[in-house]
């Protein structure tokens, strides 16, 4: 699904949520603090609702994860290396709670060389 797709009209968008989890607070003003802007320019250009959690360990990843997709959100950035045993497991999470349509991006995947 893209962005765009999301501001196609005003009911889909009071519907569509977004949630930024990051691996830490968003106080630190560097690397979780951008991804936070990020998600409020999503917030205020799309008109969407917008969610963050901070987690510290991988339990609370994984928690993470469980908790957006149980409240419904459709899109969820892992803004960091954290969150690839996560996002791996995105079928399993859509399948097991039943959501229709969970994206799952994590931002810091590693790209193979070739």
């Amino acid at each position: 699904m893209s962005l765009a797709a999301v501001s196609h009209s005003k009911r889909s968008t009071s519907e569509f949520k977004v949630a930024l989890l990051t691996p830490g607070p968003i106080s630190d003003a560097a690397w979780n603090a951008g991804a936070y802007e990020g998600s409020l320019r999503i917030r205020s250009s799309l008109g969407v609702q917008v969610s963050q959690v901070g987690t510290k360990t991988p339990a609370g990843f994984e928690e993470g994860v469980w908790d957006s997709a149980s409240r419904s959100y459709r899109l969820m950035f892992g803004h960091g290396f954290e969150f690839q045993g996560a996002a791996a497991r995105d079928s399993i999470i859509a399948g097991t709670l039943r959501v229709p349509s969970v994206e799952f991006v994590p931002d810091s995947v590693p790209v193979a060389r070739r």
